[in-house]
């Protein structure tokens, strides 16, 4: 373990380009399986959303409170990080739930607007209580002690990755129709 930490702190001072040492691709790998089994275990009823669904909601939900109440399946499908064809599956799935409502824009019958139902308001919000719920009982069983400790090297990890976001180069554009 004492060597993994050395690794570590010599890594701090080595160049982005480094490639990273095979102790601390380890502890990558380790931290990523901690992170998926962390979100299983705060909110295990997520593999009941398809995959994609809860991100939708939530787009929804938040365009809602920025005074958008609806939007299309585009916008949808680029705020949600979704394929477009992944977003209209998932629209289908939320629809036949009662979740969402699709209807066509009075001024262009060729677009659709989509919207959260009440059904899928509720729905979001009971899940976001329940996982509320289960983080505030996890950080109380790890004391508030540790649980500070985790929130002040989750945030840090955050300001970490967000350096690295900020400084990596725009992907070019390929997609232009000519």
């Amino acid at each position: 373990m004492e060597s993994t930490l050395r690794d570590i702190d010599d890594h701090r001072d080595a160049s982005a380009e480094d490639v990273p040492s095979p102790e601390l691709a380890d502890l990558a790998r380790q931290l990523f399986e901690q992170f998926a089994q962390l979100g299983r275990n705060i909110h295990p009823n997520a593999q009941n959303f398809t995959r994609g669904e809860a991100g939708v909601i939530r787009t929804l939900h938040l365009a809602d409170l920025a005074g958008e109440p609806t939007l299309t399946p585009t916008q949808i499908a680029e705020r949600s990080h979704l394929s477009t064809a992944r977003t209209a599956n998932v629209l289908r799935a939320l629809e036949e739930k009662g979740w969402i409502s699709r209807e066509h824009d009075t001024a262009d019958r060729r677009r659709v607007t989509v919207t959260l139902t009440p059904k899928g308001e509720s729905e979001r919000s009971r899940r976001r209580k329940e996982m509320d719920d289960r983080a505030a009982d996890f950080l109380g069983k790890l004391g508030a002690e540790d649980a500070h400790e985790a929130i002040r090297i989750l945030a840090r990890c955050n300001e970490i990755l967000g350096q690295k976001k900020k400084a990596a180069p725009e992907p070019a554009n390929n997609t232009e129709r000519k």
